[in-house]
C-alpha cells in the first residue's frame, strides 16, 4: 500500500495558511460545482467521447493504464446500457486483461449479468483481432465494409 499523504504541518510550511487564504480570496477562485466554464469542459469531453463511439467500428484495447481502462469501461457501459449500437470490443493480451479486469468476479458479485461477458473477447495477434471483428459483423447482421459507409 502506498504512503498516506498529509498536508505539511505549520512547522514544515509556515506560509501555507496564508497562501490558501490568498487563493480562496482571489476574484478568479470559484468552487468547481459553481464554475460553469469548468463544468462545460467535462460536458464537452463526455460529448466528444460519445460522438467518437457513435462513429467507431470497433474498440481494440491494448494493455494500458487508467486512460485505457476508462475508454474500455466507457465503451462497455454504453453498449451494455444500449446508449450506443453495439461494437466489437477486443481486449488484446488475455493474460494482462484477466488480471486488470476480473469479469468473473463481477458476475459472481452480482454487479453485472453473466451475458455481459459476451460484450468483449480476447485476442493475441493482429490476425485474431481482424478475423474476430469481421466475424462479429457477420454474426450481427452486416459487414465491416457496410458499417464503414454508414
Amino acid at each position: 500500500m502506498g504512503k498516506i499523504e498529509r498536508p505539511k504541518s505549520i512547522e514544515e510550511d509556515p506560509n501555507a495558511q496564508e497562501r490558501i487564504k490568498s487563493i480562496l480570496d482571489s476574484a478568479s477562485y470559484r468552487k468547481a460545482d459553481e464554475d460553469l466554464d469548468f463544468l462545460n469542459r467535462f460536458h464537452y469531453c463526455a460529448l466528444r467521447k460519445l460522438h467518437f463511439l457513435l462513429r467507431a467500428k470497433a474498440l481494440v484495447a491494448f494493455p494500458g493504464g487508467y486512460g485505457t481502462l476508462d475508454e474500455m469501461f466507457e465503451t462497455l457501459t454504453l453498449v451494455q446500457t444500449r446508449t450506443i449500437k453495439p461494437v466489437p470490443v477486443v481486449l488484446v493480451g488475455e493474460g494482462y486483461w484477466r488480471q486488470a479486469f476480473n469479469v468473473d468476479f463481477l458476475v459472481d458479485e452480482g454487479v453485472i449479468d453473466p451475458e455481459d461477458r459476451e460484450l468483449f473477447w480476447f485476442a493475441e495477434t493482429a490476425q485474431e483481432i481482424w478475423d474476430g471483428i469481421q466475424h462479429w459483423y457477420r454474426v450481427n447482421g452486416g459487414s465491416l465494409e457496410t458499417a464503414s459507409s454508414e
